[in-house]
């Protein structure tokens, strides 16, 4: 029998189902890290440069998955371990495709 008291046991749930929203929110920047999907902008000297949204998705897609990692220690067992490897090696994606992009 689980003698846990049913409030907190419900609070960890809560907590790290967010902390699978946030995980998956991070994934979705770690997409959009590899998509590129912004244009180049316009420089005043001719040239062209970065979209400055590249770099915001970047920091918000590591942040997400930063927050998914701390979330995630409130889980129990394979589950806890399997999203803080998925988030580790997402945050490793995001930043390789930023960099692979910009280069």
């Amino acid at each position: 029998m689980n003698s846990e008291d049913p409030v907190r046991c419900g609070t960890r749930k809560r907590i790290f189902i967010t902390s699978i929203a946030a995980s998956v929110l991070g994934a979705i920047g770690c997409a959009i890290c590899w998509a590129a999907p912004f244009p180049l902008v316009p420089w005043g000297e001719g040239g062209y440069a970065v979209s400055p949204w590249d770099d915001r998705v970047l920091v918000a897609s590591v942040v997400l998955l930063m927050l998914g990692i701390a979330l995630s220690l409130f889980g129990r067992g394979i589950p806890r371990l399997f999203l803080i490897a998925i988030d580790i090696v997402l945050i490793a994606l995001s930043i390789l495709g930023y960099v692979g992009n910009h280069v």
